[in-house]
């Protein structure tokens, strides 16, 4: 093919990839001078080649790399694709077990490298390929880790001539050795001046980035930014400031080499000194083995011997020298001995009577002690039956003929007391399980949402769990049925007092009727259960009910109870259930009981129910008002009140029970403690056990004849003295003759 126009302008002839993005292994586009369009479906790579070719021609600050066009793919992310991404085949994103989002790479396990390359022709015979080649020397992801290098080669260039370099380990210099034809660069900004002089691209550095921006038109922006950026020259402190840039990063890995060349240094350096002495060492090892054996044996046996030796006449010195200490202490406490026997008998002469008489003085003062602790033991009993202690003989017979009156009144108070306790405890019992009966069918409302008794729903619960049928499938009735709205204030407890049999009655559908009874009659139920088998396809086998206009059927008649209810129809057993209730419920509405005659059945608002043959019911073991026992419906909120109501009612009952029964047991432990009280008294048979006033006075007489003694002999007091000097000297010195036998002892043990 021939060009038409423009001779001597470099055009793009040629693109060639080596692992770039999605592009493994290696790939060569030829490109039409007069123009090429790239298309594909979203992904196929065209937005990766427009990156390619921009990683060759400009500078780094004007690579806008496209963003990704299918954000829809699984994995894609909305920032713009990195040189990193590119080199190392990044295609997806994914969330790992931690749940953090983790980048699929085509080649992400270990060193790896890319390539570009572009061959411009100006039609007169001019041909350049310009490469730019990216790799990461180890396992790194990030910008910081990855390397770059230019090549412009003169004329077309394959880049699978880079396979060798790259098995090599990336060795450039080896490759420049080889190919001086082919300039090489390390820094982009000598690379790009190079191809800016090889193809005629001008200084310009607006139309570069312009050029820049419009392969990448996917994201212009704002129109002001994109004409102040791109069509404005680019000021040449820019470039300056790259070129200072990538000089401090040459200088900075010289400064890190330098770095580790000294911090290697600084290990290696005490290798030298430290295998001399390993050296020596290993010297005196070998001399010493060689004097081993009999001549060394005996040298240190004699050794031993003279150092023995010299030990033990060392230590039979020092065992004379302590054996002449212990006789020179033995010989003081002979002597101090002597002295102490001398004076204790002048001592005893010069007393006479006086130690008869500390004696007892000494018995005396046990004797008090002994007896004021009984009374106290005795007074604080007294006080416990509500009398005031005795303090002499008189008042004490006096309290002892009192007691068994005292005894016996409180034995009697107990007595009666006994029936009032047993009464307030069972009363505060009761209202205790009341109060827990609530409490527990509270619990059952929120957590079922279901007016029944917790028993009710307990019998359901066990047979579905052993039958393995659904809960649904066997309703009570009351959960079917309930009272109209408008008819809730008046008759809704009329309804409950009629329905009441028929509510609490588990509905069982014919194919499960064998299944229940089965479970059922095996079982211990413990409590009451009521269940009814239906065909919900046959209504209730009763009598046809007559109707007000003198029909009959199965529905309600109009002004009766029934006709104030509502039946779920749309359940299975609705059915069955709406006879049922219109058999069941057919009493008429009357609001005065004096028109309860004028009907064979008929019931009042205020739950009196009469029935056939003149017959009248009313139970009011509930007040008739009371929410709290109503089951019909499944609108808990009235019950819940209601309960919440019957709950502060009852709490406060069991409170004041309480408090009564508190009282009650208190005062019987009172009249208890007074029984107790009193025959422990009543132990304490003389006062002369107790009278420790008598004691003390005794004592205190005869302490006075002991200082009249002694003050008619001073001479006692100083021998007293001279006695405790004599004493505490000779325990010196037999303490003395202890710890020199204990030295002597020990001498020679090592």
């Amino acid at each position: 093919m021939t060009r038409r126009t423009h001779i001597g302008q470099y055009r793009l002839v040629r693109l060639q990839v080596v692992n770039w993005g999605t592009f493994d292994g290696y790939k060569d586009f030829p490109i039409d001078p007069r123009g090429v369009i790239l298309t594909g479906p979203s992904g196929s790579g065209k937005s990766s080649l427009m990156d390619a070719h921009s990683v060759v021609l400009l500078p780094t600050y004007d690579q806008a790399f496209n963003a990704s066009a299918d954000l829809t793919a699984k994995g894609a992310r909305k920032a713009a694709r990195s040189m990193a991404d590119y080199v190392r085949g990044a295609w997806s994103v994914n969330d790992d077990e931690h749940h953090q989002s983790k980048v699929q790479y085509l080649r992400g396990e270990s060193a790896t490298w890319s390539a570009i390359g572009a061959t411009y022709d100006n039609g007169a015979g001019g041909v350049t390929t310009a490469v730019a080649v990216k790799w990461f020397p180890g396992s790194g992801t990030d910008g910081a880790s990855l390397r770059s290098w230019y090549l412009l080669h003169p004329g077309h260039a394959d880049l699978l001539d880079l396979s060798d370099w790259a098995a090599s380990g990336f060795d450039t210099r080896t490759w420049r050795a080889r190919h001086p034809d082919v300039e090489s660069f390390d820094t982009q900004a000598a690379y790009q001046d190079a191809l800016r002089r090889r193809v005629g691209i001008g200084e310009s550095a607006a139309a570069l980035s312009l050029l820049g921006k419009a392969k990448a038109m996917k994201n212009v922006g704002d129109l002001d930014t994109f004409i102040r950026t791109y069509m404005l020259d680019r000021p040449d402190t820019y470039a300056k400031a790259e070129r200072l840039v990538e000089n401090f990063t040459q200088l900075d890995e010289a400064y890190r080499a330098a770095a580790r060349a000294e911090a290697q240094e600084k290990v290696l350096r005490p290798v030298p000194e430290a295998f001399e002495r390993y050296r020596t060492a290993q010297v005196s090892t070998t001399r010493a083995g060689d004097l081993l054996g009999a001549p060394l044996r005996d040298y240190l046996r004699g050794h031993r011997i003279r150092l023995l030796q010299g030990e033990m006449d060392r230590i039979e010195g020092e065992r004379a020298g302590l054996d002449a200490q212990i006789a020179r202490w033995e010989d003081i406490a002979e002597e101090r001995k002597d002295a102490y026997d001398t004076l204790g008998e002048r001592m005893r002469r010069e007393r006479g009577d006086v130690s008869v008489l500390e004696a007892e003085h000494a018995q005396l003062d046990r004797e008090v002690a002994m007896r004021r602790r009984a009374y106290e033991r005795y007074a604080a009993t007294v006080e416990q039956i509500g009398e005031r202690p005795p303090e002499s003989e008189e008042e004490f017979f006096a309290i002892r003929d009192q007691l068994p009156d005292i005894r016996d009144r409180a034995l009697a108070a107990s007595h009666d007391l006994a029936a009032a306790v047993h009464r307030a405890y069972s009363a505060e019992s009761d209202a205790r399980r009341e109060v827990e009966a609530v409490v527990a069918e509270l619990t059952t409302l929120q957590r079922r949402s279901s007016l029944l008794p917790a028993g009710a729903l307990d019998h359901r619960d066990t047979i579905c769990r052993a039958t393995g049928i659904p809960a649904a499938d066997l309703p009570y009735a009351a959960e079917l049925i309930d009272v109209r709205p408008a008819e809730q204030q008046a008759w809704a407890a009329a309804a409950e007092r009629v329905l009441r049999p028929l509510a609490l009655t588990l509905l069982v559908p014919d194919r499960h009727a064998g299944a229940v009874a089965e479970y059922v009659d095996a079982h211990r139920i413990r409590g009451v259960l009521t269940y009814q088998v239906f065909d919900p396809d046959t209504p209730q086998a009763d009598p046809p009910i007559p109707r007000a206009d003198g029909a009959v059927g199965h529905r309600a008649a109009a002004n009766t109870l029934a006709d104030k209810l509502d039946v779920d129809t749309a359940h299975p057993a609705g059915r069955w259930l709406t006879a049922a209730v219109a058999h069941t419920a057919r009493h008429a509405c009357v609001t005065d009981a004096a028109d309860l005659d004028a009907h064979e059945i008929a019931v009042t608002p205020g739950g009196l129910v009469k029935s056939p043959g003149r017959r009248f019911r009313k139970d009011d073991r509930a007040a008739v008002a009371d929410r709290s026992q109503w089951v019909l419906g499944t609108r808990t909120d009235t019950k819940r009140e209601a309960l919440e109501a019957r709950r502060v009612e009852l709490g406060a009952v069991h409170a004041k029970a309480e408090e009564a029964s508190r009282a009650v047991r208190d005062e019987l432990s009172e009249y208890k403690d007074v029984v107790d009280g009193a025959n422990r008294v009543l132990g304490y048979a003389v006062w002369v056990e107790l009278d420790h006033w008598a004691a003390a006075s005794a004592a205190d007489a005869l302490q006075q004849r002991i200082s009249n003694a002694r003050a008619g002999n001073p001479d006692v007091g100083d021998l007293e003295l001279r006695i405790d000097d004599a004493f505490a000297e000779l325990a010196e010195a037999q303490a003395r003759i202890g710890a020199l036998n204990a030295t002597l002892g020990r001498a020679g043990a090592d």
